[in-house]
């Protein structure tokens, strides 16, 4: 049994103790009482207990421990446990309880609600290893863009939002309200941003037909403008601007509910929302500078800097095609052609120290073996700096489950690794941190784009 079913049959074994204590006290109550000639009755009214109850309790019972209550408990076997486990692997931790009884019917509902909550407990845990903050550390050199339904049009037209952020700064660039997501609208945004701040590095987006259109992207290609696509249903790559786009929502009900307007914001509610939210956001702590200050005193990125990052993205860019068996000269399509440029655009901005990532939660250092396939490739040493395995990893087949450290009480325990943590050389040592962040990569699909 796991760890809380075990505390609750204690406590079920206490509280039954406990009641036969209190049932010994009132029969020596009670037969104190006869002894001096006193009816029995008057002790049990004062103790409001029956009479009829307390004759009727058997001297077995008050000399041994008491039964169990209801049914005999079966647990479930360790195949059948297996089976649950299976069946959850391929389904996924937001599989209900209904669904679970529905397929194992002969199993009681407590064991499939301990074996339910387990494996969620441990699919929780996986994700927090994968988890991590992004350090953006130069302001100007990396936007993202995103655009936002409202479900009532703005002034009875507008009916989406354009929204353009710098992730360093956080500063809000653009919150424009426009009739129709478009790939004209988002080309034109575009042009006027980088006549007025000059064009950034890198341009974040998700897979929307406005920023994955030819001609939006020749526009960043001829301004030297690295696209970097969020991998598909994975909202939480751009994470930074999603976020703002719920803040700037709120900033924008409250400025028109303060002008009188309530429920029925303008185009000018929309601009002082960016306004309000450039001016009260503080990235650095709230003794640091403004959104608006840091945006004001930062450094466009020169010529030669943005060369020198360009071929960067290019060099990496072509190894990671050659690591993919994809020919040089092979075209290909978006989707696949986005994975590359995540892999090489993440390389180029930590190597040019635009970016650093510093994970959440460091697996343990003998999580390699207990881990899948996958995870133990990527806390290999690699000697060609930081490596991505998550998009080109095996599958794993249908009924198979993953072995993982967070391992359920019925299961095998992993062989013990070998070696001591302090042993390793300093080179070693390197090389498993180079590894580390090679898995909190920005490139995993549960990675955040800005948090």
């Amino acid at each position: 049994m796991s760890v809380s079913r075990r505390q609750s049959r204690q406590q079920y074994d206490r509280r039954r103790q406990d009641e036969l204590s209190v049932r010994r006290s009132v029969a020596a109550a009670c037969g104190d009482a006869r002894q001096r000639g006193v009816p029995a009755i008057r002790v049990t009214s004062l103790l409001a207990v029956s009479d009829r109850t307390v004759r009727r309790w058997p001297r077995a019972q008050l000399e041994s421990r008491l039964a169990d209550r209801g049914r005999p408990a079966r647990c479930a076997s360790r195949e059948e446990r297996n089976a649950v486990y299976r069946f959850l692997c391929e389904r996924g931790p937001a599989t209900p309880l209904a669904a679970l009884q529905a397929e194992f019917p002969e199993l009681r509902r407590a064991d499939l609600q301990d074996l339910l909550r387990r494996y969620r407990r441990i699919q929780r845990r996986k994700a927090e290893r994968l988890r991590s903050r992004l350090e953006w550390r130069r302001p100007g050199a990396v936007w993202a863009a995103d655009f936002k339904e409202r479900r009532e049009p703005l002034e009875g037209r507008y009916g989406w939002l354009l929204s353009i952020k710098d992730l360093a700064s956080r500063c809000q660039l653009t919150w424009l309200p426009v009739e129709e997501a478009t790939e004209a609208v988002v080309q034109a945004t575009y042009l006027e941003l980088f006549a007025e701040h000059g064009p950034p590095l890198v341009l974040k987006s998700d897979n929307g037909g406005p920023f994955r259109a030819d001609e939006t992207k020749r526009l960043l290609a001829e301004q030297g403008v690295a696209a970097l696509f969020s991998p598909r249903r994975h909202p939480q790559y751009n994470g930074g601007v999603e976020r703002a786009n719920g803040q700037l929502s709120t900033y924008q009900e409250a400025v028109a509910d303060y002008r009188g307007r309530s429920g029925m914001p303008t185009r000018a509610d929309a601009e002082s929302a960016r306004q309000l939210a450039n001016a009260l956001s503080r990235p650095e702590g709230w003794r640091g500078p403004t959104s608006a200050e840091l945006w004001a005193a930062r450094t466009p990125a020169a010529a030669e800097e943005r060369a020198v990052f360009t071929a960067a993205v290019e060099a990496t860019r072509s190894a990671i095609r050659a690591q993919w068996n994809f020919a040089p000269d092979e075209h290909l399509g978006h989707y696949a052609q986005a994975a590359v440029d995540r892999k090489a655009v993440r390389d180029a901005l930590v190597a040019q120290d635009l970016l650093r990532i510093h994970p959440r939660r460091k697996p343990r250092i003998n999580d390699a073996l207990s881990l899948g396939d996958d995870a133990a490739c990527a806390r290999a040493p690699c000697e060609s700096g930081p490596i991505e395995i998550a998009e080109n990893a095996a599958p794993i087949a249908p009924g198979e489950p993953r072995a993982d450290k967070m391992q359920l009480p019925h299961e095998s325990s992993p062989p013990a690794v070998g070696g001591a943590a302090g042993s390793q050389s300093p080179s070693a040592a390197e090389n498993q941190r180079q590894s580390e962040e090679a898995q909190y990569s920005t490139n995993k699909p549960s990675a955040s784009g800005q948090n």
